[in-house]
């Protein structure tokens, strides 16, 4: 016997099937199935793209939540406070060199309350005047309040401008004051 192995043939796939003899060498079996690649990062990324974009649309949630209350909330309360004030002499009478509306506040809460609003002096469906109500009452009160209308640029307005327009009020707000 000799020491000397018969030469391997041509193709032939080794005992663990990693390597294929070419003739001369061993070299890595092209036949195998290619490793399936791990999309561990990819995955991994996504996971927390979700994660992320799901918190956003939560955390907006919760805002526009809280927003909603809030607007609700606040309509409310001027809505009470609209119901609180009512305009009394109008149109509007020379007072003290100026013209002013009268209005009453009657304050339906406990608590005091700031209110606030704008009078309007419209003449022919133009507006010709307006002043601004800011007004404290006490809670359970009454007051009546006298409003200086103003032309725009706060000049005074004439006898003319006022003759014949009527008043409306608009945006009233109250909130309580310490």
């Amino acid at each position: 016997m000799s020491d000397h192995q018969p030469p391997h043939a041509t193709g032939q796939i080794s005992p663990d099937g990693q390597f294929q003899w070419n003739g001369t060498a061993w070299v890595p079996n092209p036949h195998l199935p290619q490793p399936k690649k791990k999309h561990t990062v990819r995955n991994v990324l996504l996971i927390m793209i979700v994660v992320f974009v799901a918190g956003i649309a939560g955390c907006l949630a919760l805002i526009g939540g809280a927003a909603n209350e809030i607007d609700k909330a606040i309509k409310e309360d001027d809505a009470r406070a609209a119901q609180d004030v009512t305009l009394g002499a109008c149109p509007v009478k020379a007072e003290f060199g100026s013209h002013a509306a009268r209005l009453t506040i009657t304050n339906s809460n406990k608590a005091a309350q700031t209110y606030t609003g704008t009078v309007y002096l419209n003449k022919g469906g133009e507006q010709v005047g307006s002043g601004v109500i800011l007004e404290d009452v006490q809670g359970g009160a009454t007051v009546k309040v006298t409003v200086n209308l103003y032309s725009a640029g706060s000049v005074e307005l004439t006898t003319d401008q006022v003759k014949g327009a009527t008043c409306t009020l608009r945006k009233v707000g109250a909130f309580e004051t310490e």
